[in-house]
């Protein structure tokens, strides 16, 4: 059973009917770019290039399959990205430890 989406916008209507599409076409095999070319290992997971949080579209050309490992470390990375954008700047000195004075 797959992971649940935390996805801020609702899957495109016949997700399934894509998502089969685009594995199809990338012959289920991952398309993460590495240092040796692409992964190639078996992907069963569909991810968006850009993301849809983002702005990025559900068209194929946005879409590829992912191996469940480099999906986690992707969508990962994004989730820090996105809370990291989020977080409010702290403005004010450093204040020194009350030990030290």
């Amino acid at each position: 059973m797959a992971a649940p989406s935390w996805r801020t916008t609702p899957k495109p209507q016949g997700w399934g009917a894509i998502r089969q599409r685009i594995l199809k076409r990338d012959n289920h095999a991952c398309q993460m770019p590495t240092p040796l070319g692409v992964c190639g290992a078996w992907a069963n997971e569909v991810d968006h290039i850009t993301p849809a949080s983002l702005g990025g579209s559900d068209e194929p050309a946005n879409l590829r399959s992912l191996c469940g490992p480099h999906h986690k470390v992707k969508s990962s990375r994004e989730g820090g990205q996105a809370s990291a954008a989020k977080r409010i700047p702290r403005n004010r000195p450093a204040e020194q430890h009350p030990g030290l004075r």
